[in-house]
């Protein structure tokens, strides 16, 4: 156990505080025993004392079913083990570091021991049926029956150079779908789409995991979500061309009409740990050079599933039809999705249709099956102890709608993980890193839905009807009832932001990772896909945004809307607008539109002030009017002095004779002025609920 050095000047984060949700800094005192460590994610350093992290060993001890006895001998259960590494038990447990990695960037104990086991397995120290005995050996600190994975594992956590055996070799499995939103999206009726939802998950967490294990052993797996996987097998590669193969078939049965591809690269022990940066590089133009080669038939979508049921959570789901077509010219086009051949007639809530295959799953998947963030999302409730909280499964996008018809469709995506991801060292933080999005996205959700819930603040505290559609890591996709969206996608940033950056490290400050969102809101009969595209559009307007804020070291989230007042959406009429926001100045804009909502000023002035706008070619005869209206106005309703006492941005606008201005060249005077008038209408009705913004 190290103790911490003289020249020491460091302050740390107590890591005890951190795992009981404080993240206390603390000074460490020179020569005090414990442990220090960097972040393998936030480069923040850690420090721990030796019998606090004793404790936490056991803890892991007890969480994989055993115990060390009066001789230091472990007794475990391999199902707590795996139920201990599912994806789903966010136990910061999981980030305890081990003692003996001689890195800054120390790996986490649970990632260490579960390479350990699998080197074990690829050099031959173990078989399947034996692994359980490599666990024990880990933790008793027994290395000797595995000699050459201790050595890998040495070689891998070391600051020196260890040699390793160069010759044995192993080969990588990657892969799975890719254009997701695109196959979520192939109609705007809610079953499919959460059919689509749960299909992808059931797929990449489930199905696809499962064959590689009964394949190989659950240890090859490195990461798998969001669509993906990443495993590292022996090197026979017969057997891999039909693991892949599998794999493939079984996206292809389920999710006919998702393009995915899996790809195997030839490599080595060795190369895995001293060249993994160069090895994942050329993995990943292997992969997208085969995403070229593939062909996908999405017209004619024939079900392999027809007839069977398949078992998806505790539900069992039979894909069935009430008459199988022909596909002929007589059959027409599916009635969901309108691109695909219909090929069974069906019973649906709309009444008797013909649908394409494609369509069955999602159809038969989506209304069967409870969404899966709606599960994990009333486990996140009883775990926080909040009673009494409930919500239910919206059937139609119609059950989405607040009271004035309207839905959010929201996609959010991190800012800044591209270049965490390739700036990885090893495979360890890797794990690290795939494990803490998962997690970290997850709770920043699950509360920015329970923070800005202003349905919450009555007695019978139920949450409004809504449907996330993607998890994915940095990638979130939802629909709610417009009237607090504004409300929800302030606090999902902020506590997105806050999540993964609850320690930061200072010299670090402009690569922070943030959250960008995007927001389309519209009437609930608008195509989803439509609604989907407009806020897509907005995201990467956002994301345009928080760049231009990273390179000044201002970057802390942003976000970007549209309102589409009808059916469909043209904007014959450019105006200059406030949005995109960074994070901080639209939750100053939201106060600012609440304080409005409730003083005397009226939403029938502020659309007096738009139409004048619009209707006005000059802008200097808009002030004119605007400040000719305003003297008429008794003091406490006048616009002027109300903007000006009530609006803080940053000193990034003032308010000026009804517009508000930027500068954005103080050396040749040059400023932009926006309509102001118009962002307020358009937020007016979707930005109720939560707590203080």
């Amino acid at each position: 156990m190290c103790n911490i050095p003289i020249e020491d000047k460091r302050n740390y984060i107590d890591w005890d505080s951190y795992m009981n949700s404080k993240g206390e800094e603390i000074k460490v005192k020179n020569n005090e025993p414990g442990i220090v460590w960097k972040d393998a994610v936030t480069d923040t350093w850690f420090y721990l004392s030796n019998e606090k992290y004793n404790e936490y060993i056991n803890r892991i001890v007890e969480n994989f079913g055993g115990g060390l006895d009066s001789h230091g001998k472990v007794s475990f259960e391999y199902k707590k083990i795996c139920d201990f590494y599912d994806i789903k038990n966010f136990s910061k447990l999981k980030s305890l570091p081990w003692r003996y990695a001689e890195k800054e960037k120390k790996p986490a104990v649970v990632d260490v021991c579960r390479l350990f086991v699998l080197f074990a397995w690829l050099y031959g120290e173990v078989d399947k049926d034996s692994r359980i005995n490599a666990y024990k050996s880990f933790f008793e600190g027994s290395f000797d029956n595995y000699p050459k994975a201790y050595n890998a594992v040495k070689a891998l956590t070391s600051e020196n150079s260890i040699k390793i055996n160069q010759d044995k070799e192993i080969i990588l499995i990657k892969g799975g779908a890719y254009k997701i939103k695109k196959y979520y999206l192939e109609n705007s009726k809610i079953h499919d789409i959460r059919g689509a939802s749960i299909i992808i998950k059931h797929l990449t967490e489930d199905l696809i995991p499962q064959e590689v294990f009964e394949s190989y052993i659950e240890e090859a797996v490195i990461y798998s979500g969001g669509g993906n996987i990443f495993a590292v097998v022996d090197s026979d590669l017969k057997k891999v061309i039909e693991v892949i193969g599998k794999c493939e078939k079984i996206i292809d049965d389920y999710a006919i009409t998702l393009e995915n591809v899996f790809c195997y690269y030839k490599s080595s022990i060795y190369n895995l740990i001293e060249n993994y940066r160069d090895e994942m590089k050329k993995f990943d133009i292997e992969i997208e050079q085969k995403k070229k080669l593939k062909i996908y038939n999405n017209i004619y979508t024939r079900s392999s599933l027809l007839n069977n049921s398949i078992k998806i959570g505790n539900e069992q789901i039979k894909i069935e039809c009430r008459e199988e077509l022909t596909g002929d010219a007589e059959s027409g086009a599916c009635k969901r999705c309108n691109t695909k051949e219909a090929l069974y007639k069906v019973d649906t809530p709309d009444g008797q249709e013909c649908i394409c295959g494609s369509c069955l799953h999602k159809l038969k998947i989506g209304r069967k099956c409870k969404s899966s963030f709606n599960k994990d999302l009333e486990d996140y409730i009883n775990k926080a102890n909040l009673q009494g909280i409930s919500f239910s499964m919206p059937k139609e996008i119609e059950d989405i709608k607040d009271s004035k018809g309207y839905i959010s469709v929201i996609y959010g995506d991190g800012n800044n993980f591209g270049k965490i991801v390739n700036s990885l060292e090893n495979i360890y933080e890797m794990m690290y890193f795939s494990r803490m999005v998962y997690m970290t996205s997850f709770e920043a959700t699950c509360k920015a839905i329970l923070d800005s819930n202003y349905s919450l603040q009555n007695e019978k505290k139920n949450l409004k009807p809504f449907e996330l559609i993607a998890l994915g890591g940095d990638d979130i996709f939802l629909i709610c009832p417009a009237e607090n969206s504004m409300c929800f996608s302030k606090h999902l940033i902020t506590e997105f932001n806050k999540k993964f950056r609850e320690v930061i490290a200072t010299d670090k400050e402009n690569n922070k990772i943030t959250l960008s969102i995007g927001i389309a809101v519209g009437k609930y009969n608008n195509p989803v896909r439509n609604l989907f595209e407009m806020a897509e559009s907005k995201l990467l307007s956002a994301k345009r945004l928080e760049r231009e804020l990273a390179s000044k070291g201002q970057n802390n989230g942003s976000v970007d809307i549209v309102v589409v007042k009808g059916t469909s959406y043209v904007d014959f009429i450019s105006e200059q607008s406030m949005f995109p926001m960074d994070n901080d100045s639209f939750g100053e804009f939201l106060k600012l539109v609440n304080k409005m909502k409730s003083s005397e000023i009226k939403k029938s002035r502020i659309q007096n002030l738009v139409r004048a706008k619009q209707q006005m070619e000059e802008e200097s005869e808009f002030q004119l009017y605007f400040l000719y209206n305003d003297c008429k106005q008794k003091d406490k309703n006048k616009l002027e002095k109300w903007m000006k006492e009530n609006y803080f941005s940053k000193g990034i606008y003032r308010f000026e004779a009804g517009m508000m201005v930027k500068d954005i060249s103080e050396i040749e005077g040059k400023s932009v002025r926006c309509n102001v008038w118009k962002d307020i209408l358009d937020i007016w009705d979707f930005c109720k609920g939560g707590v203080s913004i």
